[in-house]
C-alpha cells in the first residue's frame, strides 16, 4: 500500500510540474519584439456636435514588444503609425486626420495560444480640411481592449477596439474636442 501511495505521490507531483509548466510557457510564447499591419474603420465624433461624419478606413503599421512578467501574464509597449482618415463632413468637405501616431502600454492574460489584452496611452494626429484651407494638430489619451491569437510560432491576428479623445488646436477647431473610436483586425510577426 505504501508504493501505491509513493507512486499516486510521484504521479501528482509530475502531473503538477507538467501543468506548471505549460502554464508558463502561456506567456513566455508572446515574449520578444513584434510588428505588423493593420486595417480600421474608425469614427470621428466632435463633443457636442449635432453633426455626424462618415466613418473612415485606415491603414497602420506598428511594432513593440512583449515581456512575460508572470507564468500567464503579458507587459509590453508598442508604438503605431497610420494613413489619412478622410471622415466626410457634407458635400465636398471632409476632415482628414494624417501623421496618426499611438505609443500605448499593454497588457494581458496570456491562455494557451491567445492573449486578452487592455492598452493605455497617448495619441497624436495632424488635421485639415482642405476645402477651407484649415489645418491643425490634435493630442489626447488613447485606450483599448483587444484579443489577440497565434497562427504559429511567430504568426499572430489580432482583433482590437481602441478610442482616443482628442483635443484639437488650430484654426476653426481650437479647443474642440473629439472622439476617434476605431475597430481593427491586423497580423504581426514576432522576431
Amino acid at each position: 500500500m505504501k508504493k501505491f501511495y509513493r507512486s499516486l505521490t510521484a504521479a501528482a507531483a509530475l502531473s503538477a510540474a507538467l501543468a506548471t509548466t505549460a502554464v508558463a510557457q502561456d506567456a513566455e510564447k508572446w515574449e520578444g519584439f513584434y510588428a505588423g499591419g493593420k486595417l480600421s474603420m474608425q469614427s470621428l465624433d466632435f463633443s457636442g456636435s449635432p453633426i455626424n461624419l462618415d466613418s473612415a478606413g485606415n491603414f497602420a503599421v506598428f511594432g513593440g514588444y512583449n515581456h512575460a512578467i508572470a507564468p500567464n501574464w503579458v507587459l509590453g509597449g508598442e508604438l503605431e503609425y497610420g494613413s489619412v482618415m478622410s471622415h466626410n463632413l457634407v458635400g465636398p468637405i471632409d476632415v482628414d486626420l494624417e501623421n496618426n501616431i499611438h505609443l500605448r502600454a499593454r497588457g494581458g492574460y496570456a491562455f494557451g495560444n491567445s492573449l486578452i489584452y487592455g492598452t493605455a496611452g497617448y495619441g497624436w494626429s495632424d488635421w485639415n480640411v482642405d476645402f477651407a484651407g484649415l489645418s491643425g494638430s490634435a493630442d489626447g489619451f488613447s485606450y483599448g481592449i483587444g484579443f489577440e491569437t497565434l497562427l504559429s510560432e511567430n504568426v499572430s491576428t489580432r482583433f482590437e477596439y481602441t478610442r482616443t479623445d482628442y483635443d484639437f488646436s488650430g484654426p476653426g477647431l481650437a479647443g474642440q474636442s473629439g472622439e476617434v473610436d476605431r475597430l481593427s483586425v491586423g497580423i504581426a510577426y514576432k522576431f
